[in-house]
Parts: structure tokens; sequence; C-alpha cells
């Protein structure tokens, strides 16, 4: 069985409501979220760091930080969309905060980068219709990492 370990990095913008950074994947036409493959010798903290940086373009020292630990570890066996033979996969997903105004104003001014709610996550469809990755939402499905209801929560 084939075994595939990623890091997937939360990152999340709290103004009135919580939104969940994703970035449209033009060649799927689909949202991803910033997703690390393991290098050999990497810890998974140091994948989602350099992932974050050159998926964002923004400076791993200045722009943001990413959680000591990840906030959630899992492994689980499936088939994963368009695949034939089910995989086993360890994911590790890591809080990501952005603390540097002009990263932000970067971020959000780039067409490619969403902020989506969590329902849009947890429905696996945005609420204009792009689809997100269905990686992304069984791993969520899986874990419970992103609630429903969180983006009703108000950050006031």
């Amino acid at each position: 069985m084939d075994k595939m370990e990623i890091g997937v990095a939360l990152i999340r913008k709290m103004d009135r409501r919580i939104h969940w950074l994703g970035k449209f994947d033009r060649a799927n036409n689909q949202i991803d979220f910033v997703i690390a493959h393991r290098l050999e010798k990497e810890s998974w903290r140091e994948s989602i760091i350099r992932e974050v940086a050159w998926e964002l373009d923004i400076d791993r020292k200045r722009d943001f930080i990413v959680s000591n630990m990840a906030q959630l570890n899992i492994n689980l066996e499936a088939t994963l969309p368009g695949q034939l033979e089910p995989v086993s996969v360890a994911c590790a997903f890591y809080n990501v905060e952005l603390y540097r105004k002009s990263a932000i104003e970067q971020i959000d001014g780039n067409a490619d980068l969403v902020w989506l709610s969590s329902s849009e996550i947890c429905n696996g469809v945005t609420d204009n219709g792009t689809p997100l990755n269905p990686l992304v939402v069984l791993l969520n499905e899986e874990a419970d990492v992103i609630q429903h209801w969180e983006s009703d929560a108000t950050g006031e």
C-alpha cells in the first residue's frame, strides 16, 4: 500500500468572522489549502514553513508564524478521489498566523487566494460554486479540525 505524508497549513484570519485561506488551483479548477509533502529528514513544521513561504510568496522569518506543534495528527487508510487503490495517509494540521500587515495586504490582493468560511470548507464547495480539493474535504471530515459553525462565531 502506498503511503502519503502531508502537512496542512490552517491559515486563519479573524475579523468579524473566522475565515480560512484557500488557494485556487487553476489546473484542477478547485480550491486547495497549502499542503506540504515532507522531504527527507524534514520535520512536519519545517515542511509547512517552506510551503507557506513559497506558495504565498511571503517571508518565512517576518510574515507568519507556524505553531510549534501540530494541532492534530491523523492516520487513515482511504481510497483518495481519482484513485483506485487505498493509500495510507499520515497528516498533520498546523496553525499558521499571518502577522505583518504588508503580507496580509499582499495575500488579499492576490486573486488566486480566497478566504473561505468554515461552512464552505465543510460543504466542500464555495458559496459561488467552486469545489474544494476532495482530499482537503476528506481530511477535514476525518479529523473534524474545522467545524461547520466556526465562521458563525464573531471575532469581537
